[in-house]
């Protein structure tokens, strides 16, 4: 694997962390349980259909699917609530919001820290390490997992080399089915 293998797992995991936050604080930053996932699923899904958008049987199940152990709880509940509420004409990425725990920023720290040593580019830091909102208000898709995945993920920099820490990434990335 090259130096740029790891860079390019890492944006895998990132790319497939803001595909399942897609559908979407109450509880806190662990991963969302089976009940709080159905329930905000169905908000998402309702509002869906209140605003037009045909019934689609299959929504909760697939939304379920999507967040359920992987995505933050406190990030989807707060996320549901809003976007049931939402104006139909409202933009539903006002929705999430997210603030990096200690475990995020423990991510970032030492992502910052041992990928320019694995041939990352300083200018692509941001898009690999950030876990906090953008100047452009984007979410880092590292800021949705829960906090457990992203210590998982972590402790691959513990890995003694490039090649080992991307194997690193990719096992936790194929545990937690992202």
């Amino acid at each position: 694997m090259t130096k740029h293998g790891l860079w390019l797992t890492i944006l895998s995991v990132m790319t497939a962390a803001a595909a399942l936050a897609a559908c979407g604080g109450g509880g806190g930053a662990g991963p969302v349980d089976e009940a709080t996932a159905e329930e905000g699923c169905q908000q998402i899904c309702d509002h869906d259909v209140a605003c037009g958008d045909p019934e689609d049987p299959t929504c909760v199940d697939e939304c379920v699917d999507d967040v359920v152990g992987t995505i933050r709880e406190d990030v989807f509940v707060d996320a549901a609530d809003c976007y049931a509420s939402l104006d139909c004409a409202a933009d539903e990425d006002s929705c999430l919001v997210c603030t990096p725990t200690a475990a995020h920023e423990e991510y970032e720290a030492r992502c910052r820290e041992e990928l320019p040593a694995c041939g990352v580019p300083a200018d692509q830091l941001d898009d690999i390490c950030e876990v906090s909102t953008s100047a452009e208000g984007e979410i880092n898709p590292y800021c949705l997992l829960a906090t457990s995945i992203v210590s998982q993920f972590t402790a691959c920099f513990d890995e003694p080399d490039c090649d080992a820490m991307a194997a690193c990434f990719e096992q936790v990335q194929e545990q937690v089915n992202l």
